[in-house]
């Protein structure tokens, strides 16, 4: 992919990159989903996905992998200096 570009990439070419990053997640997983399931067939597989994360396409990664069940990780924040909070 050309970044040499003085403005944004090709939106075609950005899809493309999307669709290739999908690909290579689903199939990883796949390889890893394929031994869990040889070695615990009765295992329920989740997978923790980041809903704001647009890295890959979630939807497709969890419907072509046969997850059981597509998990999402909360993380309270334990740092708030860096926070700006309204006055009180």
């Amino acid at each position: 992919m050309d970044n040499l570009t003085p403005t944004d990439a090709n939106p075609i070419d950005l899809l493309d990159f999307r669709r290739f990053m999908s690909d290579e997640v689903a199939s990883f997983h796949r390889e890893q989903i394929d031994v869990l399931r040889e070695h615990a067939p009765s295992a329920d597989l989740l997978h923790n996905v980041m809903g704001f994360s647009t890295t890959f396409d979630h939807y497709r990664f969890a419907k072509d992998n046969a997850l059981d069940v597509a998990a999402w990780g909360s993380y309270p924040i334990v740092r708030t200096e860096s926070i700006a909070l309204p006055d009180e």
